[in-house]
């Protein structure tokens, strides 16, 4: 939907130049015009929902946060424009509502944050390549938007912002591939105790033959 009307919006514009070559590719036009519309209907939905639940200003501050860390720290892309656009308002709206719980100590998990920040940021994707020598300066700034928080902002919406932004940045399929490495270990060690346990067991009850029970029938 979105790239649609990205591409049928920068054909038009392309068509309105007298040039043979126009100025500006016409893939790169239909693409930053599908970005401007993301947004525009991420702020939209956001504001909306955000009424509709009774905390736009939280809702909005939460995306403000969670947008900021994401542009120099980089993160997981939704399959497409749309998925992501549902996946966002859902998470701007829905997360603020954590708040009302009151959870005590809840702006430590910027410290959290700020050790994934550390690991795996900035995360480059094929959507957005990070050169060698920006990634340097991404982490820090990165890290520095989290430590304003904890250090001087004191905001929650904002730490639970950076926290959901954090884990965005993680490598789940190495994560996933080591969880079940562990877990084909774990049950390899289990089952090898199992069966040693299970024939120590005959061998006590005297099921089993053993060389010192041999010799006492012969």
């Amino acid at each position: 939907m979105i790239t649609g009307w990205s591409n049928r919006a920068a054909a038009y514009l392309v068509s309105l130049e007298e040039k043979e070559t126009p100025s500006v590719p016409q893939d790169q036009l239909a693409y930053s015009i599908s970005i401007l519309i993301h947004f525009i209907l991420m702020l939209a939905g956001t504001v909306m929902l955000g009424f509709f639940l009774g905390h736009p200003g939280q809702a909005l501050l939460f995306m403000f946060g969670f947008c900021l860390l994401r542009l120099f720290s980089g993160g997981f892309h939704a399959s497409s424009l749309e998925a992501c656009l549902l996946i966002s308002c859902l998470l701007f709206v829905t997360l603020p509502l954590v708040l009302l719980l009151h959870i005590p100590y809840i702006r430590y998990l910027d410290l959290v944050s700020l050790l994934l920040i550390l690991r795996y940021a900035p995360r480059s994707t094929e959507q957005n390549l990070i050169t060698p020598k920006l990634r340097h300066i991404y982490k820090y700034t990165s890290c520095m938007i989290v430590a304003s928080n904890f250090l001087w902002f004191q905001q929650e919406v904002f730490t639970l912002a950076f926290i959901s932004q954090a884990l965005t940045i993680m490598h789940w399929g190495r994560f996933i591939r080591m969880k079940k490495a562990i877990v084909i270990r774990t049950m390899s060690i289990l089952a090898g105790m199992a069966s040693l346990f299970s024939l120590t067991f005959k061998v006590g009850i005297g099921k089993i033959d053993t060389p010192a029970s041999m010799k006492k029938k012969d």
